[in-house]
Order: C-alpha cells, then sequence, then structure tokens
C-alpha cells in the first residue's frame, strides 16, 4: 500500500488556523484518506487531527515593535520549524498569511531543497496597502498563490506568479438579502458584543481602551449587557473585573453565533472579524492600536485610504474605522452613541457591508477552502 503523502502547512494566528482546519477538510474531502497532515496551527486546525510542532501563539505576533521582544524566540520557532521540514520532507508545503514568519521558512526551503517541493502559500501579503515589492519577493518563494480578494491577482501575475482568485470563507454561507438590523426598543437593555482580538499584543493595547470607551456608554445605556468574544488561545490573558458592568466571556462557536443574534453593536478591532460580524447584519465601531513607533512606520508605508476590508471593498467609509490617536475611549463612545441613536444610520451600514461582502464570493459559486483545495490537488498528483 502506498504511504500517505505529507502535507506540511503553516497557520500563524487564529484567522489562518480557521482557514487551515476548512483546507484540511477540503483536502481530506477530495482526496480521502491519502493525506498526512503536520505542521503548526491552533484548536481548530487541531481537531481536524493535526498535532502542532509548539503552540501557534508563539508565533501569533503583529506590528514592528511589537515583535522585537519575542525575537529570539520566533527565531528559535523558524529554526525549529525547519529542522522539521528536513527531518522529514513533505509532499507540498503550504503556508497560511503571517508572511514575517512563514516567509523566512519558505526562504529557507527554496536554499536546502531549490524548486523540488512545490510551495502554496494562502492569503496574499497586502501588497496592495504598502511595500509592492513583496510580490516579486512571494513570485520568488512560492509556486502557487491563493487569494481572498479579487483585485489581488494582478499585483502577483505581473512577476509570473500562478495566482487564484479562490473567495472568501467567510461569505460562504452569507444569503443574498440584507439582515435587518435588531431595533433597539425604548426601555430594552442593550446588547453590546466586544471582538478585542486574537492576538496578546493587541488585547493588551485594546483592551483598556474598550474597557474605558464602555464606561462612556454606560452614562447612555446604564443597563446595558456586553458579552465578549474570545479566542480560546488568549482567553488567559482577559481581564473583564474592572469593566463597569458584567462580561459574559464567549469561546464557544455556538453561543457566538447565539450572541450576534441578540447583538445590536459590535465594538471591535480591524481585520477579517469585521466581515463575520457583517455577515449577522450587525452594525458595527471598528478600531486599533499600536505602539507609536510601528504606527509612524506604517503610515509611511500605507498607500490606502481606509484599514477596514468592508472600506476597503466598498471604497467608502461605510465602517467607522478609529485608528491609532482616534482609537481613545471618547471617540469609541461617540462614535458608537452616533450609531445607536440613529437606527436609519445601523441599517443602511449593514446594507452597504452585505453588498462589500458579496464580492468576496468564489466566482464559480463553490466553498472558498474547496476552491483552494482544487488549486492544490494538482501538486498532489
Amino acid at each position: 500500500m502506498k504511504n500517505k503523502q505529507r502535507v506540511f502547512i503553516i497557520a500563524g494566528e487564529a484567522s489562518g488556523d480557521v482557514l487551515g482546519a476548512r483546507l484540511m477538510d477540503s483536502l481530506r474531502y477530495f482526496t480521502g484518506d491519502r493525506l498526512e497532515f503536520v505542521g503548526i496551527g491552533g484548536v481548530k486546525m487541531a481537531e481536524q487531527g493535526m498535532r502542532s510542532l509548539f503552540p501557534m501563539r508563539d508565533i501569533a505576533l503583529m506590528g514592528f515593535v511589537e515583535v522585537l521582544p519575542h525575537a529570539w524566540r520566533v527565531l528559535c520557532r523558524i529554526k525549529e520549524t525547519c529542522d522539521a521540514l528536513a527531518a522529514n520532507p513533505p509532499d507540498v508545503i503550504i503556508t497560511i498569511d503571517s508572511p514575517g514568519f512563514n516567509f523566512r521558512v519558505l526562504e529557507w526551503v527554496r536554499r536546502y531543497f531549490g524548486t523540488s517541493i512545490p510551495c502554496i502559500h494562502y492569503v496574499a501579503p497586502t501588497v496592495w496597502a504598502y511595500k509592492q515589492e513583496r510580490a516579486k519577493r512571494t513570485a520568488e518563494l512560492c509556486d502557487h498563490l491563493l487569494t481572498l480578494l479579487p483585485f489581488e491577482p494582478r499585483y502577483f501575475e505581473v512577476y509570473g506568479l500562478k495566482t487564484t482568485f479562490v473567495g472568501h470563507p467567510v461569505v460562504d454561507q452569507l444569503g443574498n438579502d440584507c439582515a435587518p438590523i435588531l431595533p433597539l426598543a425604548l426601555g430594552t437593555p442593550l446588547h453590546l458584543t466586544v471582538f478585542p482580538g486574537s492576538r496578546r499584543g493587541e488585547i493588551q493595547h485594546l483592551l483598556p481602551i474598550f474597557r474605558d470607551s464602555i464606561t462612556q456608554l454606560s452614562n447612555h445605556y446604564p443597563d446595558m449587557h456586553v458579552s465578549m468574544i474570545v479566542h480560546p488561545m488568549v482567553a488567559d490573558v482577559i481581564d473583564v473585573s474592572d469593566f463597569c458592568c458584567p462580561v459574559r466571556l464567549v469561546q464557544h462557536e455556538d453561543e457566538r453565533a447565539e450572541v450576534m443574534r441578540t447583538t445590536h453593536l459590535a465594538l471591535t478591532k480591524t481585520g477579517t472579524v469585521t466581515l463575520e460580524i457583517a455577515t449577522y447584519g450587525v452594525p458595527m465601531v471598528a478600531a486599533y492600536h499600536v505602539h507609536p513607533l510601528t504606527a509612524y512606520m506604517v503610515r509611511h508605508l500605507i498607500r490606502i485610504p481606509y484599514v477596514n476590508l468592508i472600506n476597503i471593498m466598498a471604497r467608502a467609509y461605510v465602517i467607522p474605522e478609529l485608528i491609532q490617536e482616534q482609537c481613545n475611549p471618547t471617540h469609541l463612545a461617540n462614535a458608537m452613541h452616533a450609531l445607536l441613536k440613529h437606527p436609519q444610520a445601523r441599517q443602511e451600514q449593514a446594507d452597504r457591508a452585505i453588498t462589500a461582502l458579496h464580492q468576496l464570493r468564489n466566482p464559480q459559486g463553490i466553498l472558498a477552502s474547496d476552491a483552494a483545495a482544487q488549486c492544490i490537488l494538482p501538486y498532489l498528483a
């Protein structure tokens, strides 16, 4: 009997863990029991049967200054990953997002193995936002790039890299109709849901700001209920004991869906999570805050007017996004209160967000993970 083919997958953060798990499920569907999955991942990939080389949180870092205190640990994890690849070379390597870690591994792979092992990267580096020269580097390191956004392939194809828009899995179950917002009737307690992030560093920056903004908002809504969606990987750093009101911590998927169906408004970090919130028809305010030096460096690189993915797709300021200096308790509380006072504004935001999300569907109408798996299958033939 032929040995199983080894697929080495690296995911470096929570969103990549979800993508990796869905991709593993799709690859298994198309190949039966022919594949063995190894690599680095989180809870979702573990549920699909992969044992991670080390905890994914060790490499779930973002920013310039924020990474520096952890640089030695990350370098050790890169070496550990490369040693594992050298000891037992896989048939295919799939890296998911996290280019800071993954591209350093792929550089070693190219030096050590040449082009003998196919390398597929899933989620394009945001070259359309800053540092466009990374497109050329991506082409040098990868055999195939799978993108989540429809306008990304052209940035990489000019360098000869085979690139496929597979769709965004967040919109796989999205219906055609815009969901009506949950009305906030007079006398009904406000239900606010908070998404503080899935990386320890961003939670340390954002959670105190979110806490103080909720305190200010409570002056207008003293009976509000607060839920906080927490990723299991960072649950141990979430402390809500000093919040002005009780906070329900939510970690499980079934609870998450239940919470979103009863939420009037979301306060969230920017990123992929805003897409998920929009699929429920929940209006939101998005924010982000990083180390001042990181912010200074990014501002000299970035070339787009928006940070939020929905705003980027809509080419308009659909979702309020309060970044860096604007990400303070007063501005956040004011932005939330402004939306809550105007049901029409909340409904318009929800409708325009859904319209933007439709652009992220796979062109063939299949699941994004199935489309990604079909791109990978030829490399396993």
